[in-house]
C-alpha cells in the first residue's frame, strides 16, 4: 500500500470518529438535558413521574437567560398538584400570552383558560417559573422566564 493511501485512510477514519463523537455527545446531552431535567434542576422541584413531553420550545440565550415554553401530558391529576392555587389568574394568562409572542407559537399549544385549571408561581431573584395544570386535559404547561 502506498503512503499516499495511508494517509488518506488515517486522514478519513480521524474524521468519522470526530464526526461519530460529535453526534454521540450532541445526542448524550440532549437526553440528560431535558427540559425536565433543566425544570427541576433550575428549581430544586421534582415534576411528575408519569409526565411525558409534548411540545418544548425555547429562545434562551448561550448563559440560559430567556423564555421556554414546555406542554406535558399525564394520565391523571396527581398529588404533586395539590398545592397549587385553584383560583382563576388574569396574571398568570397575561404572563402566558407574552411567553406566545415572545416565541412565535400558534394557538394549539396555548392553554384553554376556559377549562378549570390549577397554577403555581415560583420565583428565584429575577426569573420566575409558572406551571399551569388544566384539570379537564391532564395536560401541564410550563413556563420559565430566566434573565
Amino acid at each position: 500500500m502506498s503512503k499516499k493511501k495511508k494517509v488518506i485512510i488515517i486522514i478519513t477514519t480521524v474524521i468519522v470518529l470526530v464526526f461519530t463523537a460529535a453526534v454521540g455527545l450532541y445526542a448524550a446531552g440532549n437526553i440528560y438535558y431535558s427540559s425536565q431535567r433543566i425544570y427541576e434542576e433550575n428549581w430544586n422541584i421534582e415534576l411528575p413521574d408519569d409526565i411525558k413531553e409534548k411540545f418544548d420550545a425555547n429562545n434562551q440565550g448561550w448563559f440560559g437567560d430567556g423564555v421556554r415554553y414546555t406542554i406535558y401530558e399525564t394520565k391523571e391529576q396527581s398529588a404533586y398538584f395539590n398545592d397549587f392555587e385553584s383560583k382563576k389568574n388574569s396574571e398568570i394568562e397575561e404572563t402566558f400570552k407574552e411567553v406566545f409572542s415572545e416565541l412565535n407559537l400558534s394557538n394549539s399549544e396555548y392553554p384553554d383558560w376556559e377549562h378549570d385549571y390549577v397554577w403555581k408561581q415560583l420565583n428565584r431573584y429575577e426569573n420566575r417559573l409558572y406551571m399551569v395544570f388544566d384539570k379537564e386535559t391532564n395536560t401541564l404547561f410550563v413556563a420559565q422566564l430566566t434573565q
